[in-house]
């Protein structure tokens, strides 16, 4: 039997984040398109689970307009990205109407927001095994507090579910 530990495997370049760039985007145009999806998707996605920022900007904006009682459309979504002083950070106008344009079809909405809510979980995962490699790694701590910081990772996933 030898002492040495086990290689912990590389990630390869084809390793990347979990993350679908379509199924954000044509969430987000769907909305847009039809606003009546939003009450179907925001059930179970939030602004978290977009991986990209300003895609998380649009949520958050969809979400304030719904708070505020404005109903959501190009003109509103534009309006209060400018407000937040983001639209020109998010690509102006003209990533709103590529959303719109690229959309195959607003009826499908919810099915884009679940595969943006599985990446999303895919991607708070990685951060909880992470965080489990560091805890074991901890050898200052007793085996007892590195599984209940290890369960209480995997816990805050999986209470999403």
């Amino acid at each position: 039997m030898t002492d040495h530990p086990l290689p912990t495997p590389a990630p390869t370049n084809s390793q990347v984040v979990p993350h679908n760039r379509e199924a954000e985007e044509s969430v987000l145009g769907s909305i847009i398109v039809n606003p009546e999806a939003y009450f179907d998707v925001a059930q179970f996605l939030r602004s978290d689970d977009f991986y990209i920022h300003r895609n998380r900007w649009i949520w958050e904006t969809f979400t304030r307009l719904h708070e505020n009682r404005v109903p959501v459309d190009f003109i509103t979504v534009t309006d209060e990205l400018a407000q937040m002083g983001v639209l020109e950070e998010i690509g102006g106008p003209s990533y709103l109407t590529e959303l719109i344009n690229n959309v195959p079809t607003s009826l499908h909405a919810e099915a884009y927001g679940r595969i943006v809510e599985e990446t999303s979980i895919r991607r708070k995962m990685l951060t909880a095994a992470n965080e489990i490699a560091k805890f074991a790694y901890q050898q200052d701590s007793t085996i007892d507090s590195v599984m209940d910081e290890a369960e209480k990772a995997v816990f805050g996933v999986s209470e999403r579910r």
